[in-house]
């Protein structure tokens, strides 16, 4: 053995792992849920700006690599990211979206037998109040791994709600 260590199934008991879109298919490691106290209602203005939301076309490429995040939501609230990468290696992928209230961080983790992906970044509003996606994209198969940052810009909007 060359020394390192790999993880076990044990280690990842607090997981549960579902089955995910890749290729044939693999299977997409899912934190468990966060109990979140129920809000607070405070009266604020209406003229307060609206939250940006992850949900919507998203994208960033460069003259070497793309990066597509297609972000949707369930009716039971729960956010899915169909993920599209092509550069030093390609692949699409989906898998559920978490959100951490803790690290403001939305991530998904998809494995399958030939790769590991970890999506993850954070969405904050950019220089000229539109929303971003700041983070990374990580993959790890047996010929290697990769790291990339990457500033999302989104491509589309969800309809506004009615006030």
């Amino acid at each position: 053995m060359n020394g390192s260590v790999r993880p076990s199934l044990e280690a990842l008991e607090s997981r549960r792992l579902m089955t995910a879109t890749f290729a044939t298919g693999g299977l997409c490691l899912i934190p468990p849920p966060i109990h979140v106290p129920a809000p607070v209602h405070h009266h604020h203005p209406s003229h307060a700006a609206p939250s940006p939301t992850p949900v919507g076309d998203w994208l960033a490429s460069s003259d070497n690599a793309a990066l597509q995040v297609q972000i949707s939501q369930a009716r039971s609230g729960d956010l899915f990211a169909k993920v599209a990468f092509t550069g030093a290696t390609s692949f699409q992928s989906s898998g559920q979206l978490n959100y951490s209230s803790t690290t403001g961080q939305f991530s998904m983790w998809v494995m399958s037998p030939k790769l590991i992906i970890k999506f993850s970044g954070t969405l904050v509003m950019g220089d000229r109040q539109v929303p971003e996606f700041h983070g990374s994209l990580e993959t790890y198969s047996r010929k290697g791994a990769f790291k990339a940052q990457f500033m999302l810009q989104k491509t589309n909007f969800p309809p506004a709600r009615p006030l």
